[in-house]
């Protein structure tokens, strides 16, 4: 027992450490997510979100935590965002370890934290909640696994409230508990079927009651019912599955991570190239030894996984589109393939694979730090300079006026005006718009996406709004020069900033 805990001390040891040299150097994260600042502007309805919020109630509360307790304490943030992380590897940790030996598990819960397609989890504070929630869904299953093998009940007990707060937080893996049946069938093979269905009656409950909420408006108190469920949405779900794992979503991932990497100060590109060097030798050949990794192909446990990987995509598939933080359950057969993958593979392809791997979610880490900068440095202009804006009835931030002075994608797209930095979401119209709400008193704000032409009198300012998935409109307006105030590139950065 002693010689399993301590194995267990050094694996947990190595996914913490691995975490931080693979996702969080440099070790900054300048400023909360957009999504953060406009949930946190929100009204605080505390438990009636389930009555005005009945999509995802517990997301709502979640936030309104993260307000009370960490408010707009940035480093705070952080560290929630790096333990969440790890909370979400460690529990995928001991999910791989039912079925597989602690060193393959290890290996497996690594694999799954390289994984280049959901890139997009350790990017800000946004993402905190959604992985302690996917982490929920994971341990719920985990829970009842525990229990259909020791038949202690409290195991079962905590696995269906744990899936009640994840249901009500996140649709993502509301379809799971056919996979719990699938559990039974494959692995205690039940003599009366019927006996073992009623094991997931709970869990089915729990999902009749999220329905019958979201449908009712919460029971009847407002017209929010979330994310539409549309069968003429699936074709473009699977359009944008197919791009997440084998299509443009992941090309871009890992184009972007490698891109970055390079541009990485030298001396810590030579520090990375050194660390991963070390972590390679001590996988391939002391601790893991890639190079004689005894798994044996077992049916049952592929088809398990594979049903979880389905299942947890259902939701998306019906929303008609799906990003990388939608993946985390759907990773945990990924991570198995890939584990497969490496077993038939040439020991030196195998090892190639991995540190390219791991250099792309550094290049993609370090985007994640620069994109953050850039959202910072607006915040903190309109912190310093509240009293000459605060003259002012109308705020502009011109963001079109900094895509055109940083360098921000490869791919050239007309809507994306540094929304996006490199694949890492930067500059949003609703986060700069609770910028403004937060820092001044209340204002007209305005996002000039197109571009700003000024006349004697007036500012002709040029919108895009997005009215759908991919879609946009453009929309003119014009505002007063003299009560208008235009926040662009040379005011925050001051020529301080180089074109790049």
């Amino acid at each position: 027992m002693k010689s399993i805990n301590n194995q267990n001390t050094i694996n947990l040891f190595f996914i913490f450490i691995f975490n931080i040299i693979f996702h969080f150097i440099p070790f900054e994260r300048s400023i909360i997510s957009p999504d953060t600042f406009s949930f946190f502007s929100n009204e605080k309805l505390g438990i009636l979100n389930f009555l005005y919020n009945p999509d995802r109630p517990i997301e709502f509360i979640i936030h309104e935590l993260e307000y009370y307790f960490l408010n707009y304490n940035f480093n705070y943030h952080f560290y929630y965002l790096i333990f969440s992380t790890i909370f979400l590897n460690v529990i995928i940790y001991f999910f791989f370890e039912n079925f597989f030996k602690k060193d393959q598990s290890l290996l497996l819960s690594l694999l799954f934290s390289i994984l280049p397609f959901k890139i997009e989890i350790y990017h800000s504070s946004i993402y905190a909640w959604i992985n302690i929630i996917e982490s929920i869904y994971i341990l719920s299953i985990l829970l009842f696994i525990k229990y259909t093998k020791n038949k202690v009940n409290l195991f079962y007990i905590i696995s269906i409230f744990l899936f009640f707060i994840s249901v009500l937080g996140r649709e993502s893996g509301i379809f799971l508990p056919i996979a719990l049946f699938i559990f039974i069938i494959l692995f205690i093979k039940p003599i009366n079927i019927f006996s073992s269905f009623i094991l997931i009656i709970p869990y089915i409950s729990i999902i009749l009651f999220s329905f019958i909420l979201r449908i009712t408006g919460g029971f009847f108190h407002t017209d929010n019912m979330g994310r539409n469920i549309d069968i003429q949405n699936i074709p473009s779900g699977f359009y944008d599955i197919f791009n997440i794992f084998l299509g443009r979503y992941l090309f871009k991932n890992i184009i972007y991570g490698l891109y970055q990497f390079i541009n990485i100060p030298y001396f810590l590109i030579l520090i990375f190239l050194l660390i991963n060097i070390l972590i390679i030798i001590l996988f391939s050949f002391k601790y893991l030894k890639l190079n004689s990794l005894k798994i044996d192909f077992n049916k049952k446990i592929f088809m398990f996984f594979l049903s979880i990987f389905i299942l947890s995509l259902i939701p998306n598939l019906i929303a008609g589109s799906i990003g990388g933080r939608n993946t985390i359950i759907a990773s945990l057969f990924i991570s198995l393939v890939f584990l497969y993958l490496i077993k038939y593979l040439n020991k030196y392809i195998s090892i190639i694979i991995i540190f390219i791997t791991i250099i792309i979610n550094q290049g993609n880490a370090y985007t994640h730090v620069l994109s953050l900068r850039l959202a910072s440095s607006v915040y903190s202009y309109l912190d310093a300079n509240q009293k000459i804006l605060n003259n002012y009835d109308n705020i502009v931030i011109d963001t079109n006026d900094f895509s055109k002075n940083i360098e921000f994608t490869l791919v050239t797209n007309k809507y994306n005006v540094l929304n996006t930095y490199y694949g890492a979401q930067t500059f949003e119209d609703w986060g700069l718009d609770a910028m403004v709400n937060l820092n001044l008193d209340q204002k007209n704000t305005y996002i000039s996406s197109g571009g700003i032409k000024k006349t004697d009198t007036f500012h002709k300012i040029l919108i895009y709004q997005k009215i759908g998935y991919n879609k946009f409109t453009e929309k003119e307006i014009l505002l007063p020069v003299d009560n208008t105030f235009i926040i662009n590139y040379e005011k925050v950065f001051k020529n301080n900033l180089e074109k790049r």
